[in-house]
């Protein structure tokens, strides 16, 4: 990978942590979502300084191109977001059961009331 690929890349990397930490401090997300994307930043960046790691780690693994292994890589994060996302998601449905019962007897209590007066 030349110099100024990599230059490019700390540059993009640099401007989305800058983005993730903004968007914590605006509590758009969660501290718990963007520990995940920190650290897959820094990741990243330590990936775009040292290359040969990844040329290392791949041929020591047996993948024929590095490539192949950033690609691997990508698939099981993306996995495990989609696994953390739909597990907030099932939570939050819960939830919203859990409280949309609970409006509904409160709802009905205060109908029952209101009929006694």
């Amino acid at each position: 990978m030349n110099l100024g690929l990599r230059l490019f890349l700390i540059l993009l990397l640099c401007i989305q942590l800058l983005l993730i930490v903004s968007t914590v401090h605006k509590k758009n997300i969660s501290m718990k979502y963007a520990s995940f994307w920190i650290l897959t930043v820094f990741i990243l960046i330590v990936l775009a300084v040292f290359p040969n790691v990844v040329i290392s780690i791949s041929s020591w693994l047996g993948f024929e191109a590095p490539a192949n292994m950033v690609f691997l890589l990508c698939f099981c994060i993306i996995f495990y977001i989609l696994f953390l996302l739909t597990l907030s998601f099932s939570k939050l449905n819960i939830k919203l059961k859990e409280t949309i019962q609970e409006i509904s007897i409160l709802k009905e209590k205060v109908e029952e009331y209101e009929k006694e007066k």
